[in-house]
């Protein structure tokens, strides 16, 4: 599909969505930074759920938007969260979530590049893109350090994807209120 889907018209209909993507990512996040000692099963409830979480909304953004490559990328995240689910050892679960994270990240970041044109908002996706991927790539890294550890890098890539999601939810809600956007 053309970058024309992710221009104004869509972005005004989808800063709900764009708005609880946000506060998926900053419950997640603020969850792994206050919760001092998770173990391994929480640990594998909070990643599955948090990816899944993460495929549906993204799932109706690709709806909002008419965008197939979001979709693609929703359908990648949520097929990770469920493999999560029966990953069997802490090994696994990390080099699971690890490439789901990276995958999700690297898809979400090409299409905002690819797309960079339309609107400052969708240019965010590439920031929030490398910051997934980026905790992905790390995620195997710190498996030695416990629950504890592996959801503090995902969830300070929640931390950053929350703060810059909100934010262009809220400026795309202006937009749409003060007539910046057609609706």
């Amino acid at each position: 599909m053309s970058s024309s889907v992710h221009g104004p018209r869509h972005l005004s209909r989808a800063w709900p969505l764009l708005l609880v993507r946000g506060v998926v990512c900053a419950a997640f996040g603020l969850t792994t930074a206050f919760w001092a000692t998770p173990g391994d099963t929480a640990m594998r409830l909070m990643i599955a759920a948090y990816m899944l979480l993460l495929g549906v909304v993204n799932w109706r953004l690709s709806v909002t938007v008419q965008d197939r490559r979001v979709l693609s990328y929703a359908l990648t995240i949520a097929i990770f969260g469920l493999i999560v689910l029966v990953a069997p050892s802490r090994a696994m679960l990390a080099l699971v979530a690890a490439l789901g994270f990276t995958l999700f990240g690297l898809m979400e970041a090409t299409v905002a590049w690819m797309s960079r044109r339309a609107h400052p908002v969708v240019r965010d996706g590439a920031i929030i893109g490398v910051a997934m991927a980026g905790s992905g790539i790390i995620l195997p890294l710190v498996q030695d350090l416990g629950p504890h550890g592996m959801l503090g890098v995902l969830g300070g890539g929640a931390i950053i994807s929350a703060v810059i999601m909100l934010i262009g939810a809220l400026t795309v809600r202006h937009e749409a209120a003060s007539g910046s956007l057609p609706a």
